[in-house]
């Protein structure tokens, strides 16, 4: 056997300890979760927490913004509170997070918004918080 041969073999042996290393700790490190590090656990604001959550995943995708709106629902900055919040609407419950339809969109198995898939736990639970806790403009 060539020396040449010898390094390939050898570098194939490595490369596999490597990523059998990799998913070893992709394992103990829960690589395949989104992070939750940034959970909102205290007094929720619509300004910094709940609008950038809704802008990066309803509005900006273009399915909750502009004049042809999935289901009238328009969550664009400007009016996004004003919508979620409309007398009758059901989108927002603060008497009753659970039964808010924002809340059971998000949670949906069967047609979860967005529709690419629902959103982070974490993220879901920031709304939610931010529904219990009055449903503020702040």
């Amino acid at each position: 056997m060539k020396a040449s041969d010898r390094n390939i073999i050898a570098i194939r042996k490595f490369s596999s300890s490597v990523f059998c290393l990799a998913i070893l700790l992709c394992g103990i490190t829960s690589c395949d979760k989104p992070s939750e590090t940034n959970c909102e656990t205290g007094t929720v604001s619509f300004s910094q927490n709940v609008l950038p959550i809704l802008n990066a995943n309803c509005s900006l995708s273009g399915c909750h913004s502009g004049t042809s709106t999935k289901g009238g629902l328009n969550l664009s900055d400007s009016i996004a509170y004003q919508k979620l919040l409309q007398t009758g609407s059901g989108y927002v419950k603060p008497s009753n997070p659970s039964g808010s339809i924002v809340i059971a969109e998000m949670k949906s198995s069967s047609s979860p918004m967005p529709p690419t898939g629902n959103l982070e736990a974490c993220k879901i639970e920031t709304i939610y918080k931010w529904i219990e806790q009055g449903a503020l403009n702040n």
